[in-house]
């Protein structure tokens, strides 16, 4: 898969395609087609045997056929103003080429440059803006390449058509807004976890695909002993901490967390990336994760990527340092769990999704 847990990103693969888009330009534009064909047949082929999600976002037969007939007889009518019929389709032949070569290669290099030395690497200050604008720059072209409407719909439905791209790019603006970013905080018994609950379920009955991760608490006697974590897309639940004096352990506290329960959560949040979900809730942020541990791997992945509404679960202690820690973060919209409702948060977020 190409964004679950077990998908590799590769160093250096990503700098084969960033090397590659620059000599395949040059060779589609000069080489001989019987050379240029076959060597990007073999680069988008490969591409797509790797990264097995991107045909699915550019599986549009008719779109490259139109691609290819609108070059092709832009090449004529370029020959045609030269008096040359078949310089002209050869010209078209390439343009055609190149298309297909940088939407592929762009696709490509959008998922290579989530690796995560890069997201470490720029991870903190005024890099992680960066970062999140080239991987979206690469990963918006095939996006939206493949949400074009078909040649015929152009035609007949001109005005409507550019309407309907126009509201694609705000959509794509939006989708990597600070604004759709947000903080859910409070002290600890605040019901956090419990709004987040109602928040899912409140979404889920509208429509929304919703995933992520909460972690609700059990104890006796006021005391909590034991911490769950909860994939919101499979409803599987995991043992995630136990107060516990245990040596050798991850520990916050007086807890010892349980890497299987990590692990699962991880594996959740992955999850609910691959799946795209419209919201998306991790529940919840804490010291674990500031050091770099419980959810930290996976984090920059989902700020990176987007989602119609994420949702961060914050101690209201926490919430500076975490947004110093996720740049990301510095402009989400802080809410106060003991002054909403789920009913409010919905209202709020539903204006967006």
């Amino acid at each position: 898969r190409q964004d679950g847990a077990d998908f590799k990103r590769s160093l250096p693969l990503l700098g084969v395609w960033l090397l590659a888009l620059p000599a395949g330009l040059w060779l589609a534009s000069t080489a001989l087609l019987s050379l240029s064909v076959p060597a990007v047949a073999v680069v988008a082929i490969a591409i797509l045997v790797r990264y097995r999600q991107l045909a699915k976002r550019l599986h549009n037969p008719r779109l490259w056929a139109e691609i290819l007939l609108l070059a092709l007889l832009s090449g004529l009518v370029l020959g045609a103003a030269g008096r040359d019929t078949g310089g002209g389709l050869l010209a078209g032949a390439r343009m055609a080429l190149r298309a297909v070569l940088v939407v592929v290669l762009f696709a490509a290099i959008g998922v290579e440059v989530a690796h995560p030395r890069i997201l470490r690497l720029l991870s903190r200050g005024r890099l992680a803006v960066v970062q999140a604008a080239v991987q979206s720059a690469f990963r918006a072209l095939p996006d939206f390449l493949a949400s074009i409407p078909n040649l015929k719909d152009v035609l007949t439905e001109p005005v409507l058509t550019m309407a309907r791209l126009f509201r694609l790019v705000d959509r794509w603006q939006e989708r990597f807004s600070a604004r759709r970013r947000v903080i859910l905080t409070g002290g600890r018994g605040e019901g956090k976890t419990t709004l987040c609950l109602a928040l899912a379920e409140r979404a889920r009955r509208a429509g929304w695909t919703v995933g992520g991760i909460v972690s609700p608490c059990y104890g006796n006697s006021g005391q909590r002993e034991v911490y769950l974590v909860k994939d919101l897309q499979s409803g599987e639940e995991r043992v995630l901490a136990r107060r516990s004096e245990q040596e050798g352990t991850i520990r916050v506290g007086a807890f010892a967390f349980d890497p299987d329960g990590i692990a699962f959560g991880r594996q959740a949040l992955e999850s609910a990336k691959e799946a795209n979900v419209q919201l998306l809730i991790v529940d919840e942020v804490g010291p674990l994760e500031l050091r770099g541990d419980g959810w930290a791997p996976v984090l920059q992945h989902l700020l990176a990527d987007g989602f119609g509404v994420m949702v961060w679960v914050v101690r209201l202690e926490l919430v500076e340092e975490v947004q110093k820690r996720y740049p990301l973060l510095a402009h989400a919209e802080v809410v106060l769990a003991a002054d909403t409702g789920a009913e409010e948060l919905w209202n709020r977020f539903s204006e967006r999704g």
